[in-house]
């Protein structure tokens, strides 16, 4: 070994090894450029690697002059946004500016194992990327990358190999890759199953002399008539403002419902509906707190993410208006379409905190309503499809109010049957997790098993060296010389490209003006 390389290897740099291109876009507004069957690559075509023989957008032959094209066989990475992505191109091909592109020298480099080398490059390309909100990295910098070459019989017992090994890998990769779309769908059926009767079909049946649905309602309106006259008659007592009746919704819905213990109800019939503090107030005297919020980044579908927590100052006497309280449904009002109404439910993870004004919270009597029941509802398709359905939608926000919350439509169970359900989701969406937690250690190991067997291969360790072998150095002389004929012919190339386009260009001009001598 030699520097940590097999004896007959050389380490040298990829601009060394072929002509390295940076992608362009033709123009867009010139729709005549595009619609063709030139294949134009983009990142997003490099996701899964491999051959590039099509692409989701193609050039046509006009858009192909203003392109640079590259031959079939060169070897395509993504350097800037999601540094590292690696395709080979199955054809000619373009491709557009956040992609580097090598045409190797294939007499003396198979592009393949150029190819094989390139995916082992993301690493190197995150430390090399410029200090950006997007990494960057340039022609320049990409051209530095460093680059194991041995002998070139070796190289092809090395493709031969990875050949052999790395299908059964990306293999493996594609089977572990539909576990979380299952795993999608199974949580979704379960939330289905669960907000229609058809989850606790079996215990109903063991327990058929539950209070119903319709029962539960009618206590839940006795209860909240005595709250609302204690209100007033405390508001009489001390000469206030009377606090408004409770809201109750009595349209008729043609919804069905498959049980008949059941009942379709509306949010703000079990449920105080109330919005949060609005930032940016001006707030004067010395009653001022300054306490933590919820944002809509801290409430996720179903769980809460308090990582980032912000503070925010009220005055003290709204203290009892935005603090939240253990069992408080908190609901989104929007943003991107996926974070309407996501909701999940507080349990005093800290000891004194509100929310902000694009949060509502919803408070239930837990002697009636389990929260935790409520939050599966809103986070079954029936909601997603009603929330849809509501909200308002500017340029790129869609958002609901609290109107559209209150009279969210829901099929409620009797309380025994609510406590159920939380429970069999729970249990059903634990088995879930773990199931996602198996699929994420396994793809990490299939992951580092890849570029184990890379890194093993640029090692000289995948196969056994043969000392008759032309050494690498011969080699790289050869691919220098090559490499400058190929310069030589493509700047030839290039001139004759900028020719075409000009006198293309010179001919549409000219056409108007001869067409107009020829009329009479």
């Amino acid at each position: 070994m030699s520097g940590g390389l097999p004896k007959g290897w050389v380490c040298t740099s990829i601009d060394n090894l072929g002509v390295i291109t940076t992608g362009n876009t033709p123009s867009k507004k010139d729709e005549i450029n595009f619609g063709g069957i030139i294949p134009f690559v983009k990142p997003g075509d490099l996701e899964k690697g491999g051959i590039i023989t099509s692409t989701q957008e193609c050039l046509s032959k006009t858009g192909a002059q203003f392109a640079r094209l590259l031959p079939k066989n060169a070897v395509m990475v993504t350097c800037i946004g999601n540094l590292g992505k690696v395709g080979i191109a199955g054809d000619v091909v373009a491709t557009n500016q956040q992609i580097n592109s090598i045409e190797f020298i294939e007499k003396n480099v198979m592009p393949k194992f150029g190819y094989y080398r390139c995916l082992m490059l993301r690493d190197w390309l995150v430390q090399q990327a410029s200090a950006t909100t997007l990494p960057i990295v340039n022609k320049n910098r990409f051209s530095k990358a460093p680059f194991p070459l041995p002998p070139l019989n070796e190289q092809k017992r090395i493709v031969a190999k990875l050949d052999a090994i790395m299908p059964r890998i990306e293999a493996v990769k594609e089977r572990l890759e539909k576990i979380p779309a299952m795993l999608k769908r199974f949580r979704q059926s379960v939330l289905t199953a669960a907000v229609t009767g058809k989850l606790t079909e079996k215990w109903r049946e063991e327990h058929p002399d539950m209070e119903s649905a319709e029962e539960l309602l009618q206590r839940i309106r006795e209860e909240r008539e005595v709250r609302y006259q204690n209100a007033c008659e405390e508001a009489k007592k001390k000469g206030a403002r009377l606090p408004k009746r409770y809201r109750e919704i009595i349209e008729q819905n043609n919804l069905v419902k498959e049980v008949d213990s059941w009942a379709w109800t509306y949010l703000a019939n079990v449920a105080e509906v109330s919005g949060g503090v609005t930032k940016g107030r001006v707030l004067q005297g010395n009653d001022i707190v300054k306490l933590p919020y919820l944002r809509v980044a801290n409430v996720q579908d179903g769980y809460l993410d308090l990582s980032e927590m912000k503070e925010i100052e009220i005055k003290k006497q709204e203290l009892d208006r935005y603090a939240l309280v253990n069992g408080d449904i908190l609901f989104t009002e929007g943003g991107d379409r996926d974070k309407l109404g996501r909701g999940c439910v507080w349990r005093s993870e800290i000891e004194v905190c509100i929310h902000q004004n694009h949060i509502f919270k919803a408070r239930v009597n837990e002697k009636f309503i389990v929260p935790e029941y409520i939050t599966l509802t809103t986070r079954s398709s029936f909601s997603k499809k009603y929330f849809d359905a509501v909200a308002s939608q500017t340029v790129n926000l869609a958002s609901i109010n609290m109107s559209n919350l209150c009279a969210l439509p829901f099929l409620l169970p009797p309380l025994d049957e609510q406590k159920e359900i939380v429970r069999q989701v729970d249990k059903l969406f634990t088995l879930a997790d773990k199931v996602e937690e198996h699929y994420q250690k396994a793809r990490a190991r299939v992951d580092a098993l890849a570029q184990s067997v890379l890194a093993k291969a640029f090692r000289g360790e995948l196969v056994p060296q043969n000392p008759d072998d032309e050494p690498a150095e011969k080699l790289l002389q050869r691919i220098q010389e090559e490499k400058t004929k190929m310069e030589a012919e493509l700047k030839t190339a290039s001139r004759s490209a900028r020719e075409t386009r000009k006198n293309g260009a010179k001919k549409q001009r000219t056409q108007p003006e001869e067409k107009q001598a020829s009329e009479p």
